[in-house]
């Protein structure tokens, strides 16, 4: 049997979900010049440029993103003097936690099962015609002339030869 992560091709969406965040926080502090003057120009400067080099400085400091996630939300929380963005960080990390999951591709006995975030497809070995792993690259050619072909994460170690050899056994035993 084997298992193996598909690559992650996800846009970073936290780099975005951050800037937005920022963003705002700037926002809603310039407009409380009028309360708390000066003060509120030099945090919303600040806030902006967190927002503009939120990338730069989560590599050079080596923060995680969720601890970026939390600084944002409490910033924009204070800045606009509410706590209703707080749902917005709970909402966000339900989200993440349903539809983050990486794609996850098992080859065993009754077939080749892809899991994906919220659904898992099997292909009985009868459905699959070619099956095929090279350079990192999984193509199966389906039976019905569809194709599935994605790249696998390159830390999964899989020895292509084996695989190749225990699919290609598996294909001509599937009558």
């Amino acid at each position: 049997m084997y298992s193996f992560p598909l690559k992650n091709n996800k846009i970073d969406l936290d780099i975005i979900f951050i800037r937005v965040l920022f963003a705002a926080a700037a926002t809603a502090a310039f407009l409380q010049t009028y309360n708390y003057g000066v003060l509120a120009i030099a945090a919303g400067l600040l806030f902006a440029a967190i927002s503009i080099f939120v990338k730069k400085i989560k590599q050079s400091f080596n923060i995680h993103r969720h601890v970026f996630l939390i600084i944002g939300i409490v910033m924009l929380c204070l800045a606009t003097q509410t706590f209703y963005f707080a749902f917005i960080l709970i909402l966000y990390f339900l989200l993440e936690k349903i539809f983050g999951k990486n794609t996850v591709i098992l080859v065993n006995e009754s077939g080749v099962v892809l899991e994906k975030s919220m659904t898992k497809k099997n292909y009985a070995w009868v459905a699959i015609e070619h099956i095929v792993l090279k350079d990192e690259l999984l193509t199966i050619s389906l039976t019905d002339n569809h194709f599935i072909q994605t790249e696998i994460n390159a830390e999964a170690a899989v020895d292509e030869q084996k695989f190749n050899q225990y699919c290609a056994q598996h294909l001509v035993n599937k009558s």
